[in-house]
């Protein structure tokens, strides 16, 4: 985002616990992002939780190219890329979508999409959130937890840019 001149606002509160599979989520998450960013030419792209009556709201939103009502369904079928008729691999093998829906279908996460040409689009997902009990054993494990990654020598293997740069981003959050 920063090297497309955009902004990159990721608005979560530091306590929010969702339940659903952590690994999966991030995928989606990642996958709704690296979208965004890749089809967002100025503005920006938010990334933003929210807790709402035992359910924690995710959404992924951006000022990018938008798409028209009649693609939406489109969008999250395996290999369809609007915008790219030449199939050109440096813009993806058109996955991405798909992937995030059936993710989003395999945790029974509901996903809806809304968008508009030249204005933007917004994905939102809403996960249970655990009760009070499992969010203190989740502190307390965190609390707990050796740092798995500092002094480690990591290395990341892609053919992706903006993914290597994500997972380079989690890694320096990670120490």
């Amino acid at each position: 985002a920063e090297q497309k001149g955009l902004r990159m606002q990721v608005d979560c509160p530091a306590q929010t616990y969702a339940r659903a599979d952590a690994l999966l989520l991030e995928r989606v998450l990642r996958n709704l992002c690296l979208n965004a960013i890749k089809f967002t030419r100025s503005g920006h792209v938010t990334l933003r939780a929210r807790m709402r009556a035992g359910r924690v709201d995710l959404v992924v939103a951006d000022t990018g190219i938008g798409i028209a009502a009649g693609d939406l369904a489109r969008v999250f079928e395996p290999f369809v890329q609007l915008g790219n008729p030449a199939r050109q691999r440096e813009q993806g093998l058109g996955l991405g979508l798909a992937i995030v829906r059936d993710l989003c279908a395999l945790m029974e996460l509901p996903l809806r999409l809304r968008s508009q040409p030249g204005r933007g689009s917004l994905f939102r997902m809403s996960c249970l959130a655990p009760d009070a009990r499992t969010v203190q054993r989740l502190q307390a494990q965190a609390r707990a937890a050796p740092d798995l990654v500092a002094g480690s020598l990591v290395v990341l293997i892609d053919d992706d840019p903006l993914s290597l740069e994500a997972t380079a981003f989690s890694l320096g959050d990670m120490g």
